[in-house]
């Protein structure tokens, strides 16, 4: 399981095929997984698992919302909004 900053993606990828072992992680930003979806092959050929973007959102964040709802009495609805600022120094330029 990959939990490191999404720039480093590729480079995870990469050493899970040298080590012939699964790869999944929580996800970057869109143009991140478009570039890791590019490796499908190679993991295919190597019969291992990749999967990317196994996130927070959805995912985790809609976990702990039934979780939370299962608590109450009554449920209207659940809304859930999820954001964050890069403040690295290099942010996605880095890419």
């Amino acid at each position: 399981m990959n939990a490191v900053q999404y720039a480093f993606h590729l480079d995870v990828m990469e050493a899970a095929l040298a080590a012939r072992v699964p790869y999944l992680d929580f996800g970057g930003l869109f143009h991140m997984t478009r570039r890791q979806l590019a490796l499908d092959e190679r993991f295919r050929a190597a019969g291992l698992l990749a999967v990317p973007g196994l996130g927070q959102v959805p995912g985790v964040s809609n976990v702990l919302a039934m979780q939370a709802a299962a608590d109450l009495d009554r449920v209207d609805r659940i809304v859930i909004r999820d954001g964050w600022r890069d403040l690295t120094v290099n942010g996605p330029e880095l890419l």
